[in-house]
């Protein structure tokens, strides 16, 4: 059985539109927040990204303002069909239940 992803790539390679199939990467990305119970950073991240932000770097920016230490970086999985951020508050993992450093 084709995936979504097969039948999208199909649909380009003959010209067409793939009807029924979503390209992921026009969605936008994906921001997976960590640590994942500081709701504060996580509305942040959001906004940052509502605001504009179209790459990682430009939402690291945007958040190192209030939170300096935050590190943005792009989840590059081979054939993964949507674009997802790691965005970390402290500059690394961090266990819920920790505050800011």
């Amino acid at each position: 059985m084709a995936s979504q992803q097969d039948n999208l790539m199909a649909g380009r390679a003959m010209g067409g539109r793939s009807e029924g199939v979503t390209d992921f990467r026009q969605l936008g990305p994906t921001l997976l927040v960590n640590p994942p119970d500081d709701e504060q950073f996580a509305a942040a991240a959001r906004k940052g990204l509502a605001a504009g932000a179209t790459t990682p770097d430009r939402l690291q920016g945007i958040l190192r303002a209030r939170y300096p230490a935050t590190v943005v970086r792009r989840r590059d999985l081979a054939g993964e069909p949507f674009v997802v951020w790691y965005v970390y508050r402290d500059g690394h993992w961090t266990a819920a239940g920790r505050r800011a450093t």
